[in-house]
């Protein structure tokens, strides 16, 4: 717990209170209201977009910004058949329903 305190509390990303892990909602706002205004949106737009909120992210940290945003806003990372946390992947909602 106290490692996921560490990593998710400064991100912003979540609280780990004593007995759970509560997911926040700053970064799924953010990229919402940034997808908002985009005709389509790749993986690579939203790290773009994540690394102008908090520069100098290392990579591994944004794709995990970028997972829990998909999980909440119900999207998943596709081309074509495959799905993947790649930048050049497109983020489709609804993917995720059922999909677990």
């Amino acid at each position: 717990m106290a490692t996921l305190k560490k990593i998710a509390n400064p991100l912003k990303l979540g609280v780990m209170h004593e007995q759970a892990f509560v997911l926040g909602q700053e970064w799924r706002g953010l990229l919402t209201r940034k997808s908002e205004s985009a005709t389509e949106v790749k993986v690579g737009t939203l790290r773009g977009w994540i690394g102008d909120q908090q520069p100098g992210l290392p990579d591994e940290v944004q794709r995990l910004i970028v997972a829990c945003y998909a999980i909440q806003a119900d999207k998943a990372a596709v081309s074509g058949h495959r799905s993947s946390m790649m930048s050049s992947r497109h983020l489709r909602s609804g993917s995720l329903r059922g999909g677990w």
